[in-house]
C-alpha cells in the first residue's frame, strides 16, 4: 500500500484495516460492528480450518432411479372413466370415414362435449359378443372431432375398412388421474442391510413401489408393495426398526419388509386385536442356568409370543416360579418360549402354563395409522390420532393432535391404550409435532408451542412414567429439523435455529436467545407457510438444514453452522431452477459417507461431493438427465470504518486469492460505501492455475463513512486468504469548523 514514513499535521495519513482469517457470517448486526474475520454475506462457500475462505464442494448425482415408461416425454398416468359417466357409443350405421376412422353416435343422443384432440391412452373395446375384441383392445394415440351428436375418432395405427360395426357396442372413455407408475417420492430414510456387511442404503418411499439406492455405488433395487397398494400422502415416514423397514402413511396400516431384496412389503396387522392366549406345556419346562425353556407348545400367528414380550406365570409346579409373576421374553420359535428367572435347575418334568401380558384397561390395538415413529427404548412412539376399527385397514379419526401411544418392546404392532397412552400438552392450546429420544430413558415430547419430556417408559405397565412441561414458551416447527449434537438438542422454531441442553441428566436448559440470532434475516426470509418441511442433519463437525425459500415452496436453500468457528458459515443454493431437498440423510461408509439429499422428482444426491469440480450435477425430473450448474459463490466483508466515524477517502485495497484447480477462475470485486453510497468496479481477476497471487487496485478515493468488498466466484473454484483496504481522513484542517 502507498504510505510515507512521516506525515505532516494537515497530511491525510493513510490508514489500513484487513482481515487474515474468516470464520463466519452474521447478518443482523451493523456491518461496522463485525469482529474482524465476519463476513456480511458467505454463499455457496466453506471456511477452512486455516481460516481462509474457499467455494464450497460440488452437489453430485448419486442415483435417479425413477423413470417415464415407453415414451421420451413425460406422460401423466392416468385412468380412463367414461364422458359423460357410463355412456356407450353405439354407430347407429356402418361410418367408416377412411381405414383409420370410426365415427360413432353418443347412445341417446346426449351430448359430445368435453373431448379433446391429441388424448393418449384411449381404451376402445368392442362388445364381447363380436370378433374385433383382441383386435381392438388396448390404448391407441386420438385424435377427435365433434359435430352434433356424432363423435369423428382417428385411430392411426388401427384399420376398420374390412370390418363391420353393425350392432357393435364401443365404450370410449376420457382420463382420470391415477398413481400406476412412480409418480414422486413421498418418503425416504437410510437403513443398514445385516445381511451384506452393513452395506448401507436409501429407501425412496414411491407412490407405487420402493426403491433401494446403494450407497456404495448408486445401483438400486425396487421393493414391491402390497398387491393394488398406493401411497397418496405427500408425506410418509421411513424407519428401520426390530430388523425391519417399515413405511408409516397417515390414516393407513403401516407396510413391513423384512430387508430381503426377493420380497415385497407387507401391510401389518389391523382390525380387532387378538388378546393373548395361555401357552401349557407338560412335563415340557427345564431350567439351566436361570434360562428357564418351555417346549412343545404352539407359538404362531399373530398373538404369538417374540423377543422382549411381557409374561406371566399362570400355573407352575417349578420352585421358585410363582404363579403371577411376570419375567420378560428373552428367545421363541414356533413351539418354545425362553426366559430368565431365578430358580434352580430342573430336568424337563415341569409343567408350566404363561400367558402374554393382558391389557388391564381399555385393551390392546395395532399400530393406530400413525404418519410418523420413532424408536425409544426398542419400543415405537407414534402420534395418537386414530381409533383402530374392527375392519382392515380402517381407521376413525380421533380429532385429537396432543397425543401419543407407546409400543410394547421390540414390538411395533402392539399397542396399550389404557397405560400407554400419554398427553403431549396437557389439554393446553397445542399440538404434537415430533417426539426425539434422547438418553437413558428420556424422551423429548416436542409441540407446537411448548416441549415436555416422558421419564420411566421402561416400568412394567408404564407405572413410572412421568411427564414433565419444559417450556411452554417455544416450540417445534419442523420435525426434522431436530438433531443432537452431544448434550445440545438444536431445532427449528418460531424464534429459528434454537438450542437446549442438558446440563446434567436431570436438567434441561434453554438457550438465552436462538443459536441463529446472528443470521436472523436469513431465518426471516424462510417461507413459513412451508417451514414445516424444513430437515437437518449434523456431520463432520456442521449442522446443515435445509429450509424453503422463494416462492416454489420446496427446500431450495441450505443454512450450514460451523461448530468448529461457533459461527454460521454459508446459505447453500444450487442454480438449478427446480432443484429442491426434500430431506438430509447421513449414510454410507468410508469415502462415501455423507450428507444425502432427496427430492420428490427420485434422485438422491451427495452434497459436499468433491472439491475439485466447479459445476454441480442435478436432476429436476423424472427420466431426465443429469445437468451441470456453475456454483455461484458470493461474500460481503464486514465494513470496515477505520476506526474512526470520520468520512475519508478510501484508496486502494489488496486482495490475497488462489485458483484451486487447472481451469479458468474468475474472482470479482466490488466495492461499495456507506454515507456517501457509491460503487467502486466490478474488477476481475484471473489467477493462474493452481497459484495464489496477491492482487492490488485503486478505489479512487471515493469519500465515504464506510467501505465494503463484495467478492463473488462465478467460475472455476477460488480460496480467499486476506483482504485489506486502506483510505485516509478527509478533514485533517487544524482550524475550528466554526
Amino acid at each position: 500500500m502507498a504510505r510515507y514514513d512521516t506525515y505532516g499535521a494537515t497530511d491525510d495519513q493513510i490508514l489500513e484495516d484487513s482481515d487474515t482469517t474468516f470464520r463466519g457470517f452474521n447478518n443482523r448486526s451493523r456491518p461496522d460492528s463485525l469482529e474482524p474475520g465476519m463476513l456480511q454475506i458467505a454463499e455457496n462457500v466453506r471456511f477452512d480450518t486455516n481460516g481462509v475462505v474457499s467455494k464450497r464442494k460440488t452437489v453430485n448425482v448419486l442415483s435417479a432411479p425413477f423413470t417415464t415408461v415407453g415414451t421420451s416425454q413425460l406422460i401423466l398416468p392416468f385412468n380412463l372413466d367414461p364422458y359423460p359417466p357410463g355412456t356407450n357409443f353405439i354407430p347407429r350405421s356402418t361410418t367408416i370415414l377412411g381405414g383409420n376412422r370410426l365415427e360413432l353416435l353418443v347412445s341417446g343422443g346426449g351430448s359430445n362435449a368435453g373431448y379433446t384432440t391429441g388424448i393418449y391412452g384411449l381404451t376402445l373395446t368392442a362388445d364381447p359378443s363380436n370378433n374385433f375384441t383382441d383386435f381392438i383392445d388396448g390404448n391407441y394415440t386420438m385424435s377427435s372431432s365433434a359435430s352434433g351428436t356424432n363423435v369423428d375418432f382417428t385411430f392411426p395405427n388401427l384399420d376398420f375398412s374390412f370390418r363391420s360395426t353393425a350392432n357393435t357396442t364401443w365404450k370410449v372413455t376420457g382420463p382420470i388421474l391415477s398413481n400406476a407408475q412412480n409418480t414422486r417420492v413421498v418418503g425416504s430414510n437410510n437403513f443398514v442391510d445385516p445381511a451384506n456387511s452393513d452395506e448401507e442404503y436409501i429407501l425412496l418411499a414411491g407412490t407405487s413401489a420402493a426403491v433401494a439406492v446403494k450407497i456404495s455405488d448408486g445401483s438400486n433395487t425396487t421393493i414391491a408393495y402390497p398387491t393394488g397398494h398406493v401411497l397418496n400422502e405427500n408425506n410418509v415416514t421411513v424407519l428401520q426398526a426390530f430388523d425391519k423397514v417399515f413405511i408409516f402413511e397417515k390414516g393407513h396400516v403401516p407396510m413391513a419388509w423384512d430387508i430381503n431384496f426377493s420380497n415385497a412389503f407387507i401391510k401389518q396387522e389391523s382390525g380387532t386385536f387378538t388378546q393373548p392366549t395361555i401357552k401349557a406345556s407338560t412335563h415340557t419346562t427345564a431350567a439351566a442356568d436361570g434360562l428357564v425353556t418351555i417346549d412343545q407348545i404352539t407359538n404362531t400367528g399373530f398373538g404369538a409370543l417374540a423377543t422382549g414380550d411381557e409374561i406371566v406365570i399362570v400355573e407352575s409346579n417349578m420352585t421358585g416360579l410363582d404363579v403371577d409373576a411376570q419375567y420378560q421374553v428373552a428367545s421363541a420359535t414356533t413351539t418354545s418360549v425362553s426366559f430368565y428367572a431365578e430358580v434352580a435347575e430342573e430336568a424337563s418334568n415341569k409343567n408350566v402354563s404363561i400367558i402374554g401380558r393382558v391389557s388391564g384397561g381399555a385393551g390392546y390395538i395395532h399400530a393406530p395409522a400413525p404418519e410418523d415413529a420413532i424408536v425409544h427404548r426398542n419400543r415405537l412412539v407414534v402420534p395418537y390420532k386414530f381409533t383402530v376399527n374392527a375392519g382392515e385397514d380402517s381407521y376413525t379419526a380421533r380429532n385429537v393432535t396432543d397425543e401419543l401411544l407407546i409400543s410394547f418392546p421390540f414390538n411395533g404392532e402392539k399397542f396399550d391404550t389404557t397405560y400407554g397412552t400419554f398427553v403431549t400438552a396437557g389439554g393446553a392450546n397445542d399440538s404434537f409435532v415430533a417426539a426425539f429420544s434422547f438418553a437413558d430413558d428420556k424422551l423429548l415430547m416436542f409441540n407446537r408451542k411448548s416441549i415436555s419430556i416422558v421419564t420411566g417408559v421402561d416400568s412394567l405397565n408404564f407405572q413410572e412414567a412421568r411427564v414433565q412441561v419444559l417450556t411452554r414458551e417455544i416450540g417445534l416447527v419442523a420435525k426434522d429439523s431436530i438433531v443432537q449434537v452431544g448434550n445440545q438438542i438444536l431445532f427449528l422454531s418460531d424464534s429459528g435455529v434454537y438450542g437446549v441442553n442438558f446440563q446434567d441428566l436431570y436438567n434441561l436448559r434453554g438457550n438465552d436467545v436462538p443459536l441463529s440470532s446472528a443470521i436472523d434475516n436469513t431465518i426471516q426470509g424462510i417461507d413459513k407457510d412451508n417451514w414445516h418441511k424444513s430437515s437437518a442433519v449434523y456431520f463432520d463437525n456442521r449442522y446443515y438444514i435445509a429450509v424453503p425459500m422463494g416462492s416454489s415452496g420446496n427446500n431450495t436453500r441450505v443454512i450450514v453452522y460451523n461448530f468448529l468457528n461457533k459461527a454460521w458459515e454459508s446459505l447453500d443454493e444450487v442454480n438449478n431452477t427446480g432443484f429442491s431437498m426434500d430431506k438430509l440423510i447421513v449414510a454410507g461408509n468410508g469415502t462415501k459417507r455423507g450428507v444425502y439429499a432427496v427430492n420428490s422428482l427420485g434422485g438422491v444426491h451427495q452434497l459436499e461431493a468433491n472439491d475439485f469440480d466447479s459445476q454441480d450435477s442435478t436432476i429436476v425430473e423424472i427420466g431426465g438427465s443429469a445437468q451441470l450448474t456453475n456454483i455461484n459463490s458470493r461474500i460481503k466483508t464486514r465494513q470496515y470504518n477505520l476506526g474512526t466515524i470520520d468520512r475519508k477517502k478510501w484508496n486502494n485495497y489488496e486482495i490475497v486469492i488462489s485458483n484451486v484447480t487447472n481451469a479458468d477462475t474468475i474472482v470479482q470485486v466490488t466495492i461499495t460505501t456507506e454515507n456517501r453510497d457509491r460503487v467502486g468496479g466490478p474488477t476481475d481477476y484471473r489467477p493462474s492455475n493452481y497459484e495464489g497471487v496477491s492482487f492490488r487496485d485503486r478505489i479512487g478515493n471515493l469519500r465515504a463513512y464506510g467501505a465494503a468488498a463484495t467478492i463473488t466466484n462465478y467460475s472455476g473454484r477460488f480460496t480467499l486468504s486476506q483482504f485489506q483496504i486502506a483510505g485516509a481522513l478527509t478533514f485533517r484542517s487544524q482550524n475550528k469548523a466554526e
